[in-house]
């Protein structure tokens, strides 16, 4: 979606871009993406067992259902 703004042919990173790359900025890639990959996943199990814990502590409410009168 914004990765237009990156500039003509820096839209995607593929595995052979960062190959190409000379040793120190391909160990620099490398980490930067395996941090943000560990910080996303930091935040995210957090969130999720926090969520999956309030759905268990909901009351179990049953829905009315409505009959046709006629």
């Amino acid at each position: 979606m914004f990765t237009g703004r990156l500039g003509v042919g820096q839209a995607s990173v593929t595995p052979e871009a960062i190959q190409a790359l000379p040793e120190a900025a391909r160990h620099a890639t490398q980490v930067a993406f395996s941090g943000a990959v560990t910080g996303v996943f930091a935040w995210l199990v957090p969130i999720l067992l926090l969520g999956a814990g309030l759905l268990v502590a909901l009351k179990n409410v049953r829905l009315t259902q409505h009959s046709s009168q006629s």
